[in-house]
């Protein structure tokens, strides 16, 4: 996504945000909002927040404030926000994983998919798969041969963590090619400096694929009232 779109989707996150007045009284917003971006900052997702940022805050006419707070699968941002008045004024940029995912693996995760309501849809991102440049595999055909041959010796991949959409993506992956593959930890502290941004991808070499892509969306506390 080009940074030109990243601030089209904020002057649409604003727009959105500017609807949820007719639910409020006539002088919302009154105070300062915060966006949670349940990952760490320097990440992909603290990116599109602070594209967001400058045109949401304008066109609500509020200062917005970022709060990144990540861990448990970006559980724990998506729980302050739910542990928050229903009022409005703290939204987060949510994505399927901490949505979806972290309800279904992690046994301390008490909140559900249905208890936020989608604000806007801001962006989507492109996820890849890479491999090193001297391992001499030019397709995912090649890639999926050259794993089986040595099966033996899975290869190793990395996530954003275990239970994270990555990681199921590749446990998948695994499955339906039959490829032998392992998570690594380490290699994981790898691949989560990867940019999945499609600016980002766009200079990485041949022995790269897209496969896939992750919505993000500003979600409120149900309900937004």
């Amino acid at each position: 996504m080009t940074l030109k779109a990243i601030l089209k989707a904020g002057l649409a996150l604003g727009a959105a945000l500017s609807l949820s007045t007719a639910l409020h009284a006539q002088s919302f917003p009154s105070k300062t909002l915060n966006l949670v971006v349940p990952y760490p900052a320097g990440g992909a997702s603290d990116f599109v927040a602070r594209k967001l940022q400058p045109d949401a805050a304008a066109k609500l006419g509020q200062t917005m404030v970022i709060d990144n707070l990540g861990g448990a699968g970006g559980s724990i941002g998506l729980s302050k926000l739910i542990n928050s008045p229903a009022d409005g004024y703290m939204l987060a940029l949510g994505t399927p994983m901490e949505l979806v995912l972290a309800p279904l693996a992690i046994q301390g995760v008490k909140y559900k998919p249905e208890d936020f309501k989608l604000v806007a849809q801001v962006v989507n991102t492109n996820m890849i798969l890479a491999v090193r440049p001297n391992l001499n595999v030019k397709s995912v055909d090649e890639l999926v041969a050259f794993a089986r041959k040595n099966a033996s010796q899975p290869m190793s991949y990395g996530s954003v963590g275990p239970g994270s959409l990555y990681h199921l993506i590749g446990e998948k992956f695994s499955q339906t090619s039959s490829m032998p593959l392992k998570l690594s930890a380490i290699a994981a502290l790898h691949a989560a400096s990867i940019c999945n941004l499609n600016e980002g991808c766009a200079a990485r070499p041949a022995s790269t694929w897209h496969t896939g892509c992750r919505p993000s969306g500003a979600v409120s506390h149900r309900p937004l009232t």
